[in-house]
C-alpha cells in the first residue's frame, strides 16, 4: 500500500495550494531545520484588502543571524504586531460571510505571546487545518534527527517514516533527483493545482492570497474548493516574493 507523505516548511498562515499538500499526504513534515529566510513565506503572507493586498509579516530577530534555521527564529515582540494584523484581518473581512464563524480562533492564536516563529506557524497551521476538516498527521523534521542535506535528507526523511511516495510541489522539479529516489524505492509526485476560483469581498478576483480569504469567504466550502484545484494540466505556481 502507498504511502504519501509531504515535506513543507512551515509557514504563515499559508496559501490554499499548501493545505492542498496536506490534506493529500498521509503524514506531513513541516521542514524546520532548513535555513530560515528574511522577508519569505516563512513570516509573512497577504490577504485582500478594501482598497489593496495587505501583508501580515511577523517581526523576527535576524540582525546577525544570516544562517539560523527556522526552528530558532525568535519572534519580536518589542512591536505590537498581533493587535495590528488582527485590526488589519478585521477590516478586510468583518462583511465576509463567514467572519464570525473564523475569526474568535484566529484571534485567540495571534493574541498570545509567541517566542519561536515556528510554534506561531504551527499553531496556525493546525488550526487552519481543524478548520478546513483536514486531519493528516503533522511531525516538525527537527523531531526525526536528520543530519543529511539536499534530496538525501528528503530520502531519509521519507525512510524513516516508511514513505513510498513523496509528494512535492511542482517547483521541486528543478532540484529533485527523480532517480535517486526510484533507487530508494521512493517515487515522487509532483503536485498539479490550479488555483480555484472563489467569492471575494472588494472588486475583482485576486488569487494565492492566505487560506483565511477563502474560510473567511466559502466557510464549510473550502476544502471541497481546495480539492477542486488538483488538475491533470499544468500547475499554476505561488510567484515568490521580491525582497
Amino acid at each position: 500500500m502507498n504511502k504519501f507523505v509531504g515535506i513543507m516548511q512551515p509557514t504563515f498562515l499559508p496559501w490554499t495550494g499548501y493545505f492542498e499538500m496536506i490534506d493529500r499526504s498521509d503524514i506531513f513534515v513541516l521542514l524546520d531545520d532548513v535555513q530560515f529566510s528574511k522577508r519569505s513565506w516563512h513570516q509573512r503572507n497577504k490577504i485582500k484588502g478594501p482598497n489593496d493586498l495587505i501583508w501580515l509579516t511577523v517581526p523576527v530577530h535576524s540582525k546577525s543571524k544570516r544562517f539560523q534555521k527556522i526552528k530558532d527564529v525568535l519572534i519580536n515582540n518589542q512591536e505590537n504586531w498581533g493587535n495590528k494584523m488582527l485590526k488589519s484581518i478585521e477590516v478586510s473581512y468583518v462583511k465576509s460571510p463567514f467572519f464570525d464563524q473564523y475569526f474568535s480562533s484566529i484571534s485567540f492564536v495571534l493574541s498570545q505571546d509567541w517566542t519561536f516563529l515556528v510554534e506561531l506557524n504551527e499553531v496556525l497551521i493546525r488550526m487552519l487545518m481543524k478548520n478546513l476538516g483536514i486531519s493528516t498527521p503533522l511531525i516538525l523534521s527537527s523531531s526525526l534527527d536528520i543530519d543529511e542535506d539536499g534530496n538525501q535528507r528528503i530520502i531519509e526523511i521519507c525512510k524513516k517514516l516508511s514513505a513510498t511516495e513523496l509528494y512535492d510541489t511542482a517547483g521541486a522539479a528543478n532540484f529533485i533527483d527523480d532517480n535517486l529516489f526510484k533507487k530508494n524505492g521512493i517515487n515522487v509526485t509532483y503536485q498539479s493545482f490550479n488555483h480555484p476560483e472563489y467569492r471575494q469581498c472588494f472588486n475583482d478576483y485576486i488569487p494565492y492570497m492566505s487560506v483565511i480569504d477563502l474560510l473567511f469567504n466559502e466557510g464549510p466550502k473550502g476544502l471541497d474548493l481546495i480539492r477542486s484545484g488538483v488538475s491533470t494540466s499544468s500547475p499554476v505556481l505561488q510567484p515568490s516574493i521580491q525582497s
